[in-house]
């Protein structure tokens, strides 16, 4: 995404962070979201963790249908579910997009 020019923030979640992380004692597994800035587009899912290969089919649609991290946030997911992943790496990278970090201010000031 970066070599193409476009500029991109990563959200992140832990599986460890996730309610049913906690209730299955989960200590790996992690999913990085990839999104445009400003647009919030879901450009790229990154999983790897206890049902990963369940949950990537839900990455692969956001990434689809150009969904964005606001989509994402406001969407309600279903207690006890890794699917908690997704809302907390939205909720990440639009922290990010809101206070680009100084490196990334640096790469949106030199670009424009």
């Amino acid at each position: 995404v970066r070599a193409e020019g476009a500029q991109a923030v990563e959200g992140v979640a832990r599986y460890a962070d996730t309610l049913r992380g906690h209730v299955n004692r989960c200590k790996l597994g992690k999913l990085k979201l990839v999104v445009g800035v400003p647009s919030g587009v879901v450009l790229g899912v990154f999983l790897f963790g206890d049902e990963a290969c369940e949950l990537v089919h839900y990455g692969m649609e956001l990434v689809a249908s150009k969904r964005t991290v606001y989509d994402v946030r406001d969407t309600m997911f279903t207690a006890v579910t890794y699917h908690e992943l997704f809302k907390n790496a939205a909720e990440d990278a639009i922290a990010q997009i809101a206070e680009p970090s100084p490196s990334a201010r640096a790469a949106i000031t030199t670009s424009e």
